[in-house]
């Protein structure tokens, strides 16, 4: 694969050069005006890009009748990632144009090499029937999960998020004007569903809520090239499972942090289940999980967890210094880095008071350790451990390890906010879906009807309980809905969640 990406590059940067030259050649000898002539290159470079590719990159037969179609939809979407990336870093954010062309030059070249080399130009059509059935469910599922969630009150930690990027955008100073406990990186996260809302016309939720399924989408067909070599109804089976435990424990607090660090994790933590280790995915599965595992520094615990697990196994501590390991660490210092540079405030004011004020607000100890008591909860987990010890399973083993690792991150926050509990449903669900519908994990009937029963008595209460609600902010919004927007409100209570939830459904300040 290395030595294809060398060709993919190579192929790249002589259409870059065929490009610049063709242009200029059009310009300067037939005196074509400079966007005729820029455009003159760049079909040549795609041309180029087409037959290179074709045959030196990924060396198929042509066929043009049907890699003809998919690279021009590949070429497309490569365009367009770079100008968002371009209009949302340079033009929005204000980072220089150096800065977003070297995010363009990092992130494009990478994402499209992947889509030529497992779809435009491959040579297996079973795998590409089989890779389109993945993409249709993903797709189908996350359209349904938009429709539930569009035009529904998004929780009041995302809508804070958006009312402060999008102060953060207009001018106001991070950790300066905007106060927030919480490393930055959230913001960066949000920033494009603020530029999206502020250019299409849609609501800061549902801009949220329309990247969040894009992404959920994504994860998801990158998941289904990941399960396991299952007939094929069983791996849509296991898909939807995963699927479900990626968004019901989050369908009241959607794009919310936790929900994000779940999501980014699940290919790595999908390829931990099937994939030896050291292999070459693993490599780009930990650096997009650091994606989520940068956005609070408990989340290091789930690596750590099963890192500490391997070397226990191993009798070694070579586990430590794997691919993914040093991919976490590098992608973790780089931000902690990015974070001094870009903004030293957040340790030099941030962290001395969240020190001093973190973990002062919350629930009783009682609801904290109450959440546990939870009958579905505790019959899943029993069943799974009991299906781990019992088979040596090395998925439900690594499965109940990040579920471990998530009630660790619950209880030394030491809020009780559902929130920070949802990811140990979500491991918890992972865990009952492998253990139904994995080949290595036998199962009889009575095992298979308590799987069942038990996945549903989980999965029912968050159903029930639905989308984002809070009666308060309810009644608040129904009384100063009047005052209109534009009107500054100042509110002094501890009442955190109505606030932000408030503030944006009412269009104040």
């Amino acid at each position: 694969m290395i030595r294809q990406f060398t060709r993919f590059v190579s192929v790249g940067v002589v259409a870059t050069l065929i490009h610049v030259t063709v242009a200029l050649l059009l310009n300067l000898v037939t005196e074509l005006p400079a966007q005729a002539a820029n455009f003159g290159g760049f079909l040549s470079a795609v041309l180029f890009s087409y037959a290179g590719h074709m045959h030196f990159s990924f060396s198929v037969t042509p066929r043009h009748a049907v890699h003809g179609p998919r690279f021009a939809v590949t070429a497309l979407a490569a365009y367009l990632a770079s100008s968002s990336i371009v209009f949302g870093l340079h033009e929005t954010m204000g980072y220089p144009f150096v800065t977003a062309m070297a995010v363009v030059g990092a992130a494009v070249p990478m994402v499209t090499f992947w889509i030529m080399r497992l779809w435009t130009f491959t040579e297996n059509e079973e795998a590409a029937r089989d890779e389109a059935v993945g993409w249709v469910v993903a797709l189908a599922f996350a359209a349904c999960h938009l429709a539930i969630l569009w035009d529904t009150p998004i929780n009041h930690d995302s809508a804070w998020y958006l009312l402060a990027t999008e102060d953060w955008l207009h001018g106001a100073t991070l950790y300066g004007d905007i106060i927030e406990v919480n490393p930055p990186l959230n913001f960066y996260y949000t920033a494009p569903a603020v530029v999206l809302a502020q250019n299409f016309g849609l609501s800061l939720a549902n801009a949220n809520f329309l990247l969040g399924t894009i992404l959920l989408t994504g994860i998801l067909g990158w998941c289904w090239r990941l399960l396991p070599n299952l007939a094929l109804e069983r791996r849509v089976m296991l898909l939807l499972l995963t699927a479900a435990a990626l968004t019901l424990p989050f369908l009241a607090s959607a794009q919310q942090r936790e929900h994000l660090m779940v999501l980014f994790m699940a290919p790595w933590v999908i390829g931990r289940l099937t994939r030896t280790p050291g292999d070459a995915g693993e490599m780009p599965r930990a650096a997009v999980a650091a994606l989520g595992i940068c956005l609070k520094p408990f989340f290091v615990l789930y690596p750590v967890a099963l890192t500490a697990h391997d070397v226990i196994v191993s009798r070694s501590l070579r586990p430590i210094f794997a691919p993914g390991n040093l991919v976490f660490l590098g992608i973790g210092l780089s931000y902690v880095l990015a974070t001094v540079i870009l903004h030293p405030a957040y340790f030099t004011e941030i962290v001395p008071i969240a020190g001093l004020v973190y973990g002062e607000y919350g629930f009783s100890p009682s609801h904290i350790l109450g959440r546990f008591l939870e009958p579905g909860l505790m019959i899943a987990l029993g069943l799974a451990g009991a299906f781990t010890l019992r088979t040596h399973a090395r998925s439900l083993t690594s499965l109940l390890l990040l579920t471990g690792a998530a009630t660790a991150i619950y209880l030394i926050q030491w809020t009780g906010y559902s929130y920070q509990f949802n990811p140990i449903l979500s491991f918890t669900m992972l865990a009952l879906g492998w253990l139904l519908l994995c080949d290595d994990i036998q199962l009889g009937r009575p095992a298979v009807v308590a799987a069942l029963g038990t996945l549903a008595l989980l999965a029912y209460p968050m159903i029930a309980a639905g989308t984002y609600t809070k009666d308060r902010t309810d009644t608040f919004v129904s009384e100063l809905e009047a005052l209109g927007k534009g009107t500054r409100l100042l509110t002094f209570s501890t009442a955190l969640t109505a606030g932000p939830a408030v503030a944006l459904r009412t269009g104040m300040d």
